[in-house]
């Protein structure tokens, strides 16, 4: 303002032209002022990138925070069609073993607990459940029923000490007697009371006897290790399971069966109409069929 005012006395002393003193004013200014006005301008600058920056990121946020909901949203409809199709093989497997079964009525049920080698299952005394019956699976023998409440039943499977279902080797018909393995940590049974001059073979097929609970050649499992010796009479050797009641969420109580003789007896089917000897009146059709 000074150097204007003494710029206008200036003029008016010399009688210069005032438009010449006004462009010099102005380029002066125009001089002075750019650092001003040039930083104004990267001030601008910067302040319009960084509300872009910002309104972009909060988009770039709300995508993500969409996209996350919609890829959960898809990962769990993916796991309920893996478990829909998972259940709907189990599901298969069962009917298709109740049509190959026709032998067989039996009553399907849930598991609906597990804990040291006892099953919960969700049918109970108003079900038609009874201490004593049949468990089984499509793949073999879970165990049976030890305890009835109204609603819910109690199962012993194969990992259960108290377990003991009669048995017998497939191949030559030996038998035994499973009893239930003491750990939680080995699925390994125990088949006793094989007498020692029988033949027991690794992989042998073991199934339910015709003196057990069961139906006779329900598979158990097959022989994993041999001869150890418990007695002077008797050894006993290793079974693997072929069910494993841990892994298992339907499975079959068995209510009734009707089972062949020659099943019973384990006469083969060219033996039909052979004659099977002397019989008494006193003697079942198992006493007198028995190998």
């Amino acid at each position: 303002m000074v150097l204007y005012v003494g710029l206008s006395i200036a003029s008016l002393a010399t009688g210069a032209r005032g438009g010449r003193i006004a462009d010099f004013l102005r380029a002066a200014l125009t001089t002075a002022s750019y650092p001003f006005t040039w930083t104004l301008s990267i001030a601008q600058d910067g302040v319009v990138y960084v509300s872009g920056l910002v309104s972009e990121y909060d988009a770039v946020w709300d995508d993500n925070r969409d996209l996350r909901q919609t890829l959960g949203l898809m990962m769990e409809r993916t796991a309920d069609r893996r478990e829909l199709v998972e259940e709907n093989v189990r599901l298969r497997a069962l009917l298709d073993f109740q049509r190959a079964r026709p032998d067989l009525r039996v009553e399907a049920a849930e598991v609906i607990q597990r804990s040291g080698g006892l099953l919960t299952i969700d049918r109970g005394s108003v079900h038609g459940m009874r201490e004593s019956m049949s468990v089984i699976s499509p793949d073999g023998v879970i165990g049976m029923i030890t305890r009835v409440d109204p609603f819910s039943s109690i199962v012993s499977s194969l990992q259960d000490p108290d377990c003991r279902i009669d048995a017998m080797i497939e191949r030559t018909r030996v038998r035994g007697t499973i009893h239930g393995s003491v750990s939680d940590l080995s699925r390994v049974c125990n088949m006793h009371y094989i007498e020692i001059k029988d033949e027991v073979h690794e992989n042998d097929r073991v199934v339910t006897s015709p003196e057990s609970v069961f139906p006779s050649g329900l598979p158990i499992g097959r022989v994993s290790a041999l001869d150890f010796t418990t007695g002077s009479l008797w050894k006993s050797v290793g079974v693997e399971p072929a069910a494993d009641p841990y892994r298992v969420d339907e499975l079959f109580i068995v209510l009734s069966s009707d089972t062949p003789w020659r099943e019973l007896a384990g006469v083969p089917d060219d033996e039909i109409g052979a004659p099977v000897g002397d019989s008494s009146g006193s003697q079942s059709i198992q006493e007198r069929l028995a190998p």
